[in-house]
């Protein structure tokens, strides 16, 4: 019976990718050879033993436990049944002809092939620096002759069955492993396709109208979702979404809502036109409530929803569970648009309604998810107060420089302490320049 090299070692596949560790992981399941496919008590035992007469009882009582047993009577032979074909567990005489059972020993370890091979030492009147010396070579015990050859077989059988633990536990690892790799490998994945949903630039330009952003998720995609798109030559539609949760399940979903959310729908023959509830705030998130109820998806979300015309500044805006958007006046002032109504999923359970207002050259308005507000230091929450006065300190400014003055704040603020939640801003200032 020979035990195969099972590839790289646990080391060696920290970090690998899935397939490396899915062959890796089916090599260890499909080789007939491995201990875990073993029953109880059995097992490949090679006697290495100069005394024949003590070779055959050993041999004897362990055959009658089920193991299949081979013999060597010195080092020669052992090295050529080794090669080609690697015992359970090894038996060894400390005193042989030639090389004594230590340096055997410390051979076998040295050896990729042989290494694991669990060694036990046989040795008339061993001494305690002997037995040192052996445990230290590898050995998993050194047993003194003359002995109880029930006793030594039963040790062999114990060490056989920790050898088959020791196999389900790296069979165990390589599977653990191996999901991990696969989990980071749908995270890289379904973080390329978040990034994709993502304004292609932090900062752009329109007449009459800068938009810039921020996005930071905790992990390595995220939950939250923003966005920005024309409805017509004059309208655009903004939004910033939070899904209940993190991680994968919460990013898949924001792909959903980002479809929901584009204002163009098939006409057919190819033809795309603007879907009219794209234009009122109330009626999209009306929308999306029926859309995504919670007894079908099982994750909630919440939005903030404005539509801009950028030729009058008036504005319209409605938030299902969100944290209020926030007009930052070119003067100073702050407003807080209150409009709105329950989260997404919900049924309504509240109606929504719609805030109207109007921006005037120089005004911001900041969108933002509650990952802002919330935010905590190691004493207390980041808030929306302290937010406003960010707003204040920043009035007139570009958005690209609000949006820099409010992550540089939190940042200020969090002092180091583990982010609890995505943070997504998106701040559109009308009539803007460029600073």
């Amino acid at each position: 019976m020979e035990t195969k090299v099972l590839g790289p070692s646990l080391a060696s596949l920290q970090v690998a990718d899935a397939a490396t560790l899915r062959d890796s992981t089916h090599y260890l399941r499909e080789s007939g050879d491995s201990l875990v496919e073993r029953g109880r008590g059995t097992g490949s035992v090679q006697l290495v033993m100069a005394n024949t007469n003590e070779r055959r009882q050993l041999a004897k009582t362990l055959a009658n436990l089920g193991c299949r047993v081979t013999f060597a009577s010195d080092e020669e032979t052992l090295l050529q049944m080794t090669a080609r074909q690697q015992p359970d567990l090894l038996v060894l005489d400390i005193v042989l002809p030639g090389r004594d059972g230590f340096q055997i020993c410390a051979e076998l370890r040295l050896e990729e092939r042989t290494r694991h091979i669990p060694v036990i030492l046989l040795s008339p009147n061993l001494a305690a620096e002997e037995k040192i010396r052996g445990l230290r070579l590898g050995a998993v015990d050194c047993i003194t002759k003359p002995c109880d050859w029930a006793e030594v077989a039963a040790q062999v059988c114990s060490q056989l069955e920790l050898g088959r633990v020791r196999s389900q536990l790296v069979l165990a690892n390589f599977d653990l492993l191996a999901v991990q790799a696969q989990h980071q490998a749908e995270l890289k994945a379904a973080a390329a396709v978040q990034k994709s949903l993502l304004p292609p630039v932090a900062t752009e330009d329109f007449k009459d109208l800068r938009i810039s952003w921020r996005f930071s998720p905790l992990d390595q995609v995220g939950g939250d979702l923003l966005g920005y798109a024309w409805l017509d030559d004059d309208h655009l539609a903004a939004y910033v979404v939070d899904v209940c949760g993190h991680g994968l399940p919460a990013a898949m979903m924001t792909a959903a809502i980002s479809i929901s959310l584009s204002p163009s729908v098939a006409a057919g023959d190819g033809v795309q036109v603007k879907q009219r509830t794209a234009f009122s705030p109330k009626e999209m998130l009306e929308k999306l409530d029926r859309e995504y109820p919670i007894e079908r998806f099982d994750r909630p979300f919440t939005i903030s929803y404005l539509v801009l015309n950028r030729k009058s500044g008036e504005f319209r805006c409605s938030r299902a569970g969100h944290p209020m958007p926030i007009i930052v006046r070119n003067a100073g002032g702050i407003e807080l648009i209150e409009a709105g109504g329950t989260m997404i999923g919900l049924d309504r359970m509240l109606p929504f309604d719609e805030g109207v207002g109007r921006l005037n050259p120089g005004d911001s308005i900041l969108l933002y998810s509650d990952g802002v507000t919330e935010c905590r230091n190691l004493s207390e929450s980041y808030g929306l107060e302290r937010l406003c006065n960010v707003l204040r300190r920043s009035s007139g400014r570009s958005p690209e420089v609000l949006c820099n003055n409010i992550m540089a704040d939190l940042l200020s603020f969090n002092s180091g302490v583990a982010m609890q939640d995505d943070n997504t801003i998106l701040v559109l200032t009308y009539g803007a320049s460029q600073e």
